[in-house]
């Protein structure tokens, strides 16, 4: 068990287990510390700078997302000069990203859409720039489109994760860009479009290809269940609209590296609407297929394994 370290925070005084960083740590007390290139479960790399930190006895901010907690530390993570940087970092990023948030898919889930709210940032003040890059929409399962990219590199460090390393960086500065090995698109690579991507993703760079028109996010009814299309039982989050499935994610944590589901579990579910899906208990008769009650289904099934059992040992039924 991990030992305990007390700080401050905000002036809440808490507990955090040892080696824990301060953006897990101040989430334990119920501070949110703005970030946009944090996963939870992966060392901190301070991109966004947006997770700066006042620490009592230093001379500079900190990074909270890679800076470990410390015994008796106090912490202030809204002081009017971390509050400037950070509307400073959000004002950057808006000159370089379409400000269509009305039309836009992640419109609602959006962590720069709610980082441009609290810092009350309707436009960005500096001159805006367009890049025009290509959209990768060759497949039918991930869209990509970099000119809505924040450089934040939580795509490029979950696919280095899942061991598939499609993602990377190209270029330096302003001109920088996300792209697969020589910057192919994404069916011409190695991807396994398991859509960890599409889930690490804060804003909507990649998003599931035949969301357009399906919904917003508020109006999603969102349901825990469990993937049954292998036997592995994977944890997901069903969100539907009027009865039927918009979309498939996993059922880990939002901006968690444990957020893992695959291509097959994440794009799959049409199968749930095929007309050939069996959708209640059927029992051969002749050549042909009657529906039987889930009762009879049951009572049949337990008639023919106590009748395998009596024949061949209760090992035969397991």
């Amino acid at each position: 068990m991990s030992n305990m370290i007390k700080l401050t925070i905000d002036g809440k005084e808490i507990q955090a287990p040892e080696g824990s960083n301060l953006i897990d740590a101040a989430e334990t007390a119920g501070i949110h510390i703005p970030n946009l290139c944090y996963l939870k479960g992966m060392p901190g790399i301070g991109a966004c700078r947006l997770c700066l930190v006042k620490i009592e006895g230093m001379k500079a901010p900190m990074i909270a997302c890679n800076t470990k907690v410390k015994e008796g530390i106090v912490v202030n993570t809204k002081s009017e000069k971390i509050q400037e940087t950070r509307k400073f970092v959000i004002d950057l990023i808006l000159s370089m990203h379409p400000l269509d948030c009305m039309t836009c898919t992640k419109a609602g889930v959006c962590n720069l859409q709610q980082y441009a709210y609290d810092f009350d940032l309707k436009e960005s003040t500096f001159t805006r720039k367009k890049f025009g890059f290509s959209i990768d929409e060759g497949n039918p399962f991930i869209k990509r489109d970099p000119d809505y990219c924040i450089l934040c590199g939580r795509c490029v460090r979950v696919c280095k994760h899942q061991g598939t390393n499609v993602l990377d960086f190209m270029g330096r500065g302003v001109g920088a860009k996300v792209i697969t090995a020589t910057d192919k698109p994404l069916q011409e690579s190695s991807c396994t479009f398991c859509g960890s991507c599409v889930d690490a993703c804060p804003v909507n760079a990649l998003l599931e290809a035949d969301r357009w028109r399906k919904g917003r996010e508020w109006e999603y009814e969102k349901t825990r269940s469990v993937c049954l299309l292998c036997g592995n039982g994977c944890d997901i989050s069903v969100s539907t609209k009027e009865g039927r499935v918009a979309k498939v994610d996993s059922g880990g944590a939002d901006g968690s590296v444990e957020k893992y589901i695959c291509a097959y579990g994440r794009f799959g579910f049409d199968c749930i609407e095929a007309e050939t899906r069996v959708t209640s208990p059927m029992k051969k008769v002749g050549n042909e297929l009657k529906e039987r009650t889930g009762e009879d289904a049951i009572n049949i099934v337990a008639k023919k394994l106590k009748k395998a059992g009596a024949s061949a040992g209760f090992i035969s039924t397991a």
